[in-house]
């Protein structure tokens, strides 16, 4: 049992963390995580097109700033031994471009080291597919009023799917910026929806 200072028959010299962790957390406050001046980015990119017969999708990471450098520096160390300018995994799967002529087990080694690399710097995943002939079902007008294309809604599906994320874990009270690949046909739509949230971007 923990007591003020001063209180005789102190079991314990009072902490203010450790008070604080016990309200948050109750009885399971010895698992809690408390992060202190971090910040988050997610980091998102597209597969797909509005104008493909089966669907977009969005997906993408988070992590902090620091992580996400030291990210950067082994993703790009790792393609360069390869003599790769970029990953690209609609050209890795097919094995064209820069992929052609690899056998299966140098593409088995090189993705193997990618998903580690991922793993390593990223705290958790978010995806949402939205398929587009069911997307097509929905009235004009309402796509209209609220700036709705599939890209639009699939990222803003993953932005709730982040905050939901940050509800169940309760430390997390820092800022999450969201990041969105430059090109993605729908990207517009998408900023509006988040501008009238307030989200950071």
């Amino acid at each position: 049992v923990d007591r003020h200072p001063g209180v005789q028959g102190d079991a314990a010299p009072y902490d203010p963390l450790r008070h604080l962790a016990k309200i948050v957390w109750g009885a399971d406050w010895r698992k809690g995580l408390f992060v202190v001046a971090v910040e988050y980015t997610v980091a998102f990119d597209a597969g797909g097109h509005e104008s493909d017969p089966d669907c977009v999708a969005v997906a993408g990471f988070i992590s902090t700033a620091d992580d996400w450098i030291v990210f950067d520096v082994r993703w790009r160390e790792r393609l360069s031994r390869e003599g790769l300018a970029y990953f690209r995994m609609s050209e890795f799967s097919q094995g064209v471009g820069q992929f052609s002529g690899w056998d299966k087990d140098r593409k088995t080694a090189l993705i193997t080291d990618l998903i580690d690399i991922i793993q390593r710097h990223a705290f958790r995943k978010f995806g949402c597919a939205v398929f587009n002939p069911e997307f097509a079902r929905l009235p004009a007008d309402q796509r209209a009023d609220f700036s709705l294309g599939a890209y639009a809604l699939a990222g803003r599906a993953c932005v709730a799917g982040v905050n939901l994320w940050r509800l169940e874990e309760r430390s997390v009270t820092a800022p999450i910026h969201y990041v969105f690949e430059d090109g993605d046909a729908g990207k517009g739509k998408l900023m509006t929806l988040l501008d009238r949230e307030g989200v950071h971007k």
